[in-house]
């Protein structure tokens, strides 16, 4: 067994343990699968370019994650995080 990619528009949509034999199994249509060569890492969501599966950019953080990850608050800082606790998710 083998790890593909499936991929849909070049994204990477599922990631599936598979012998490569179609008439087994085959991939949704509409998509095609890849093969992850060993030790190359791939999730859900990375991009396709026809020869390297690229991770997406990280998602900007919350204020939230901002003050929680902030060593030193000053006082309007901690009041701003007391808020959004407050406010919840």
């Amino acid at each position: 067994m083998a790890r593909y990619a499936i991929i849909s528009d070049s994204q990477v949509v599922n990631l599936v343990e598979w012998d490569g034999d179609t008439t087994r199994w085959q991939p949704p249509s509409g998509t095609t699968t890849i093969l992850v060569p060993d030790g190359v890492r791939v999730s859900s969501g990375d991009t396709w370019d026809g020869v390297n599966f690229i991770e997406p950019p990280p998602r900007p953080l919350t204020r939230r994650e901002e003050l929680a990850r902030t060593p030193v608050l000053t006082a309007p800082e901690i009041q701003e995080a007391l808020k959004l606790l407050l406010e919840g998710p």
